[in-house]
């Protein structure tokens, strides 16, 4: 079995038949429930990915482990994971685009993964196809701030800078990351929309949101920014790093242009600040590659 697979199940032993069928000397990772996760005892063990909250988060880990420090040299690479999938329908529409980007995610890399959903318990639509994303209702709050249609990219510094500001009363961590995302997608609204942009930020009840609005027709891919972009251009590696550091990214096509709308939970745990310093680290350096190399890879 190589590739990335579902396995729907309804004990133990069908996990561990899937584990037999292993090839010698594969680097095995396991992130499961703790009684399945001691299915084998050499093998790595992670938490399981909440796929329901940040699944491009779980993706970028799935990919860092082909750099992990464990894995031997040119050793393939295979994970049993089962994804911790949510209650409500955001959720459960999370969890399915995790599902569907998963082997257009990890395509072409020497890793089989296995993501086991317990037969009984995995909602119906798990499995559907994403769907285009709605449009979302103003909160219901006055904006901490709304900013002036803007036709210039240079704008971009400006804009960061009283975003920064409208925001300081947030944890640092949250903060950056946020701001980093918000810088992400403003840059796609100048270069691959079409401006004015509008710019607009509310803080209420526990989170954070940035409505950012160009008068171009958008993108239609659900899963646009599931996957970093090849070579390290900044156009596909701004939606996967903006994915990454916020909670939530949507987007929908509207009568005044094109929306993408950022949440974020104003006090997250630490591992998902973690998994956004990650992502503005690797996006960087890789940006920082293809400016020095271009398409060619560095000896």
């Amino acid at each position: 079995m190589t590739g990335h697979h579902v396995l729907r199940y309804d004990d133990a032993e069908e996990l561990r038949a899937a584990l037999a069928d292993r090839p010698a000397g594969a680097f095995v990772v396991l992130a499961c429930r703790p009684e399945h996760n001691a299915l084998l005892p050499d093998a790595l063990r992670l938490a399981r990915p909440a796929v329901h909250h940040r699944p491009v988060a779980v993706l970028a880990a799935l990919r860092r482990l082909l750099r992990h420090p464990a894995r031997p040299l040119g050793a393939p690479i295979w994970v049993l994971a089962e994804p911790e999938v949510g209650t409500t329908r955001t959720d459960l529409a999370r969890a399915a685009a995790f599902e569907a980007a998963r082997p257009v995610t990890l395509a072409g890399e020497p890793m089989t993964t296995i993501a086991a959903y317990p037969r009984a318990e995995t909602p119906a639509g798990l499995f559907d196809p994403p769907q285009l994303d709605a449009p979302v209702p103003d909160p219901d709050a006055a904006p901490v701030l709304c900013l002036p249609a803007s036709h210039d990219r240079r704008d971009i510094v400006g804009i960061r800078a009283r975003l920064s500001m409208s925001l300081a009363g947030l944890p640092t961590l949250v903060r950056t990351d946020f701001v980093a995302a918000v810088n992400e997608v403003l840059t796609n609204a100048y270069v691959h929309g079409t401006p004015p942009v509008d710019v607009a930020v509310w803080v209420t009840r526990g989170r954070v949101e940035c409505r950012v609005t160009d008068r171009g027709p958008g993108f239609r891919d659900p899963l646009a920014g599931y996957r970093p972009a090849p070579g390290g251009t900044r156009s596909g590696n701004g939606l996967w790093l903006a994915r990454q550091a916020s909670d939530e990214l949507t987007a929908w096509a509207g009568p005044d242009g094109f929306t993408v709308r950022l949440t974020t939970a104003v006090a997250p745990g630490l591992a998902l600040q973690t998994q956004g310093a990650l992502a503005r680290a690797e996006v960087a350096a890789a940006r920082v590659r293809f400016r020095q190399f271009g398409n060619r890879r560095p000896r």
